[in-house]
């Protein structure tokens, strides 16, 4: 029985083009989750086989109709090479971004070599969450099936010339295409743990990378390079006005985080939140006389409470396309450094200015583990 929501869709679609092919005018529109879930219901309501039906439209003279129906692809979990073949001559930008990522998604080995066709390809596509290149789209659709670190930017040969990103790849591919899949994933995550364990800032992020794209067999990996001590990184804001500020005044300041330990730190700085509050000089608390187990002492711990509410749930993990931008592989001594604006005030005096900076590693633990915060705090004063 169709949903509500696809006979909307259906009655919505009438004048629309391929108004005799329900599928089609759904296809044709801009996509979003009631759409998708009217073209799911459709593909059921038909009976068939969603994949062939989907590969069909390969043909369709609309192009938002094939990238859409590309993109259903990916969402159905379509997995064979066949379904995807038809649109591998359609040259649309946004077409071949819906492979790369169909493929990825589904894990097609057999999508690897449409994805070394299209590495040198710098056509940039731009969206509300981001831009990427076609290039960079192949190349982490290439380390999602292959699960091989293969440098972004490829080392110079002999010559001096820089080697293309693709010749790498594509040498890579000449010596390992007649394997497996698995043993691909198995011998990637060695070179990623061997990287990882290295000085190379650029290859440490290339097998961060990596891991995250690849899922569960880069999990472990992820688990053991994010996670620190508190005394790893510390964090100083500073504000220095030029003048002092007054209660209607952006005041820049500047967030730096510095690796405070022996080895290098990686993580992933989302955005940095800013907390005003009007200070008060602390007041010196009364020393504890140690007579009391409740006061002071072993005992004297925060008692949480236990109302047998769920805890909370762990945000998704971010976007790989938009988290691999992000990475940041600090070696010891070296800064991390994010401006940030304070103010306005309501009212005149001190305020605490406190600093967050979000660590969106702390989003891929599959553990208990909760990461340290970035944070840091000062006093600023807001003239009238």
């Amino acid at each position: 029985m169709w949903s509500l929501a696809l006979l909307a869709f259906l009655l919505a679609a009438k004048a629309a083009p391929g108004a005799d092919d329900p599928l089609l005018a759904l296809l044709v529109q801009e996509q979003d989750a009631a759409r998708r879930g009217a073209i799911q219901d459709l593909l059921r309501a038909d009976g068939g086989d969603a994949c062939a039906t989907l590969s069909g439209y390969a043909r369709a003279r609309d192009a938002r109709a094939r990238e859409n129906a590309v993109r259903m692809m990916g969402e159905a979990g379509c997995s064979s090479i066949d379904a995807y073949r038809p649109f591998f001559s359609d040259g649309t930008a946004w077409i071949a971004d819906a492979l790369l990522n169909a493929l990825a998604r589904n894990r097609v080995e057999e999508g690897v070599p449409y994805a070394l066709a299209l590495l040198s390809d710098q056509r940039r596509l731009v969206t509300d969450g981001g831009s990427w290149t076609l290039g960079q789209e192949a190349q982490r659709a290439l380390r999602t099936l292959t699960g091989q670190p293969i440098l972004s930017a490829a080392p110079q040969n002999p010559e001096g010339r820089r080697a293309p990103i693709e010749e790498a790849w594509r040498a890579w591919y000449a010596a390992h295409g007649d394997e497996p899949a698995s043993v691909w994933i198995a011998s990637g995550v060695k070179s990623m743990s061997e990287a990882l364990a290295g000085n190379s800032a650029a290859r440490r992020l290339d097998a961060l990378e990596t891991a995250l794209l690849i899922g569960d067999p880069g999990r472990p990996l992820l688990a053991e390079t994010l996670r620190r001590n508190p005394s790893d990184l510390t964090a100083v804001l500073s504000c220095a006005p030029e003048e002092p500020p007054r209660v209607t005044d952006e005041v820049p300041c500047t967030l730096t985080v510095r690796n405070a330990s022996p080895h290098r730190i990686a993580l992933a700085p989302g955005d940095a939140s800013v907390a005003l509050s009007p200070w008060e000089q602390p007041q010196t608390a009364p020393r504890p006389s140690g007579r009391s187990r409740d006061a002071a002492g072993e005992h004297s711990k925060p008692k949480v409470k236990n109302d047998g509410a769920p805890p909370p749930e762990r945000p998704p993990p971010p976007d790989p396309r938009t988290l691999g931008g992000r990475l940041v592989d600090l070696a010891p001594g070296e800064v991390l450094m994010r401006p940030v604006q304070v103010g306005p005030v309501l009212s005149a005096g001190r305020y605490e200015v406190k600093v967050a900076l979000t660590d969106l590693w702390a989003r891929l633990d599959p553990g208990p583990y909760s990461a340290p915060p970035i944070e840091a705090a000062f006093v600023l004063r807001f003239e009238q």
